[in-house]
């Protein structure tokens, strides 16, 4: 289940985030769990990602800013080199609604082929409209104990605390790999990404790869959509077939 939370105005709180721009409304007969699995088919089919364990759509954690009531669900997606999309969708009585937010909300973007796709699959896909800018702002990914252990089950490993333990860890050292190459590349600050490095450091707490997406959110909210997909392309990574048709990763020999 998406992260949602409704903005107030009066609340104190963190500096603000850069909010989305424009988004392009949508409307199709399915249910919510049908449109999704439909949207998925898709994504499958016109945009697979790299690896077998590595879903083309995802959860997202949202601010929603809008005058309509919060979001049903969040997902986020890759589509092709460039498109990092945000997909807002709220059940109805006639079906889904769907709100598409581009990253940069171009009118290039908000016409993406991957509607006319979509369409192909579900002929009641149409348009009704568009939102305006404003009304929805991207969290880094929200993770919790279930992500190490559906890992470990994927990977054929008992769900002990022990596995979950040393999954958590090579997740972590991940992630931070992944924030020190932003930091020093697209911040040109080696140093900085040392010391993130060094301060997320593994300490055997499972908590600390949410920490490491957090504080890479905080050094600078650019990076956030484009980190959408690491905690699933780290679990395809890990998870991914070797040539005897199991994951050649080392953390495996540790359990």
């Amino acid at each position: 289940m998406a992260f949602f939370r409704k903005h107030k105005a009066e609340s104190a709180g963190p500096p603000a985030r850069p909010k989305f721009g424009p988004g392009r409304r949508l409307g199709s007969d399915q249910d919510l769990g049908t449109c999704l699995t439909t949207m998925e088919g898709v994504l499958d089919a016109h945009a697979p990602t790299r690896y077998q364990h590595m879903p083309a759509l995802y959860d997202a954690a949202v601010i929603w800013h809008g005058g309509q009531p919060l979001p049903n669900e969040a997902r986020s997606c890759s589509y092709g080199e460039d498109d990092v999309f945000v997909w807002a969708l709220w059940s109805q009585a006639s079906g889904t609604e769907i709100g598409l937010f581009p990253l940069g909300g171009s009118d290039e973007s908000l016409n993406t082929p991957f509607i006319g796709q979509w369409k192909q699959a579900d002929p009641s896909l149409r348009s009704i409209g568009r939102f305006d800018g404003g009304q929805l702002t991207l969290l880094t990914p929200e993770l919790d104990v279930a992500y190490f252990e559906e890992i470990l089950r994927l990977g054929g490993k008992a769900v002990t605390s022990t596995n979950v333990a040393i999954i958590a860890e090579q997740v972590n050292q991940m992630f931070a790999l992944k924030a020190y190459e932003y930091i020093s590349n697209v911040g040109r600050d080696e140093r900085a990404a040392s010391r993130f490095a060094d301060a997320h450091r593994w300490n055997g707490d499972i908590a600390l790869p949410q920490q490491v997406l957090a504080d890479l959110g905080e050094w600078n909210y650019q990076v956030v959509p484009y980190i959408q997909d690491l905690p699933w392309r780290v679990r395809g990574m890990l998870l991914e077939p070797g040539p005897h048709g199991h994951s050649t990763a080392d953390v495996w020999k540790r359990m």
